[in-house]
């Protein structure tokens, strides 16, 4: 009977790399598993593994935990396949990188479309599952440091440290920086759960307000002044909180 097993190896849940391996051949994820597992702990990363043995499994599974950012997908699964398993994850807009496994070459001309980050060919060479995920990890690393965000077909990328902080207007968003304005539509608290992988540290000060925590020039219990002089309320019920934080904030900062 096919099995589900999840290995976490974390200090902060924050940063860690969600990864997914796909396959219905028990010998290709312990190998997968056990060689992913090798190099992320020599590279000191906080990371999860999740295994699972069909595309229903998978599917369900991110939509459970919100996705992962990395799946290595066999194409040849019995049920749904892995292109199309892939394609659902596209579908669904999930940010996540697939990674396709295949024993015949061929396959992979039917998944260019669903844009994989890589491929590796059955039996799976060592070296390159190791490049591979080298690649996971200095991909996470960068996308920790951006903040993405689609406004009338244009996608922005922008550097999470020169967000000053977000104000909500029902669903429209004005995002301040340290050199100008941006406006999308969204919910607060859906950018607030994104940011909270950043290496910054975002707080909800007010249910209209997101800030980012490095960025406050001075603080007193009812307000803040970011580095734009701009003063923002924080609401009564989160000022004892804020002030913890904030504490703790400056102590890293020391």
């Amino acid at each position: 009977m096919p099995i589900s097993v999840s290995l976490i190896h974390s200090k902060r849940m924050k940063d860690m790399i969600k990864i997914c391996i796909c396959d219905d051949k028990m010998e290709t994820v312990e190998q997968l598993n056990a060689e992913i597992s090798r190099e992320l702990m020599l590279l000191g990363a906080n990371y999860s593994i999740s295994c699972k043995h069909n595309g229903k499994d998978l599917l369900e599974d991110m939509e459970k935990k919100e996705g992962f950012d990395v799946v290595f997908l066999d194409m040849e699964m019995d049920g749904i396949n892995g292109i199309e398993t892939a394609r659902m994850i596209r579908q669904k807009n999930y940010d996540t990188s697939i990674i396709f496994i295949s024993a015949h070459e061929q396959y992979l001309k039917e998944a260019f479309d669903l844009q994989p980050h890589n491929f590796l060919i059955k039996p799976i060479d060592d070296e390159k599952l190791s490049r591979v995920t080298k690649e996971i990890y200095e991909m996470k690393q960068e996308d920790q440091n951006q903040f993405s965000f689609e406004y009338k077909r244009t996608t922005y990328n922008l550097n999470i440290h020169d967000i000053l902080y977000l104000c909500s207007d029902n669903r429209v968003l004005t995002m301040v920086l340290k050199d100008g304005e941006k406006t999308f539509y969204g919910q607060l608290s859906q950018i607030e759960k994104k940011l909270g992988a950043s290496p910054c540290r975002f707080l909800r000060i007010h249910r209209s307000y997101l800030v980012n925590m490095y960025n406050i020039k001075e603080y007193n219990f009812e307000s803040i002044k970011m580095q734009n002089e701009k003063i923002l309320p924080i609401s009564m019920e989160k000022r004892a909180k804020i002030r913890n934080v904030y504490k703790h904030v400056l102590n890293e900062l020391c």
